[in-house]
């Protein structure tokens, strides 16, 4: 075990594990893990996504500081029972190498977080040129693990029941 002040490299920064354990614990509370893109498209990849959002100012202060993302005021209507939300994105590379960093540390969200990086790296195993047809076994693995996220992700899932991808 690493002592807790020890830098871990992530995306050409370095974090301790204590930092990289509370991110995982955000992304686990806050966060929402999954494969952004077109669903009916014959060549669908999902584009892997990890987005937090929070009305807490100095949380999404904390994120962008350590973890550096682009921001996004949400247009969500502030009334006498809501407040103004920001919400961070990670897309793509990024979003994987974060996912990589913190898996170790989920709890909650490492069944997406395997899923997304799975899903990853089977698009680098399944990249062709330009023009060329997407093998099936590529096709029918990228729909599976969208399945699976979308069960992991739906509320009120038993997240004990979901069948394996094996």
């Amino acid at each position: 075990m690493l002592d807790k002040q020890t830098p871990i490299p992530y995306h050409g920064r370095m974090h301790t594990e204590r930092q990289l354990a509370y991110m995982a614990g955000i992304v686990d509370g806050e966060g929402y893990v999954t494969l952004a893109g077109k669903r009916r498209d014959r060549n669908y990849y999902g584009c892997p996504l990890i987005s937090i959002a929070s009305t807490s100012d100095d949380l999404i202060a904390w994120i962008t500081t350590h973890f550096p993302t682009s921001i996004k005021i949400c247009d969500r209507a502030v009334t006498a029972h809501t407040k103004a939300s920001r919400m961070v994105r990670w897309l793509g590379k990024p979003a994987v190498a974060l996912l990589m960093e913190l898996q170790p540390y989920l709890i909650v969200k490492s069944k997406q977080a395997a899923l997304v990086i799975a899903s990853a790296e089977i698009n680098q195993l399944g990249k062709s040129r330009r023009g060329s047809r997407v093998p099936e076994w590529l096709i029918h693995r990228r729909i599976q693990i969208q399945q699976h996220l979308d069960m992991l992700n739906g509320r009120g899932n038993d997240l004990y029941l979901v069948p394996s991808l094996s």
